[in-house]
């Protein structure tokens, strides 16, 4: 975990219950994909990883791009399953202050679902970018999750946090 500016943690019950005390074989399913982002969702053993990733290569986010994470969001939580949230930050442009409302509005009027589904939360945050870490501590204490939270510029301690095995 780092020290100084780019730690964060938002403490929460730790507990997990698994989804399904079933073993899944780790498959992963792409809920949308843009050129700004990609949603995915990935079942195994433990609770499913809902990814959101950045992949560049673009000066801004979208409106096509938010949507369609809000609505990959939406369709996860139409399933009434517990999983867990990986959001890879690394690659992400700095979104404007319209799509930073937008996507929290959706959230808080949707937290009593997300906060009984989403069991963990890690960020993955580029590690020269602060204002991207400022838009994410900013969004969390708006939000109030109830879920643990931790955001790091480390992907292994990000994983690791999430339970995810090797």
């Amino acid at each position: 975990m780092l020290a100084g500016p780019l730690a964060l943690i938002i403490s929460g019950s730790d507990a997990l219950t698994p989804a399904s005390p079933v073993k899944r074989k780790k498959s992963t399913e792409i809920m949308f994909e843009s050129a700004v982002v990609k949603v995915s969702l990935t079942q195994q053993r433990e609770l499913p990883i809902f990814c959101v990733e950045a992949v560049g290569g673009c000066f801004a986010i979208d409106e096509v791009s938010v949507e369609g994470v809000l609505e990959a969001t939406e369709t996860l939580l139409d399933r009434g399953e517990p999983f867990v949230t990986l959001w890879d930050l690394k690659l992400c442009p700095i979104p404007t202050g319209a799509c930073v409302f937008k996507c929290l509005k959706w959230a808080i009027s949707n937290k009593a679902r997300l906060d009984a589904a989403n069991k963990k939360m890690a960020f993955i945050l580029p590690p020269t970018r602060l204002v991207i870490l400022a838009v994410v501590r900013n969004v969390l204490t708006a939000f109030g999750p109830t879920c643990p939270v931790r955001a790091t510029s480390d992907s292994t301690s990000a994983i690791s946090f999430l339970g995810v095995p090797e």
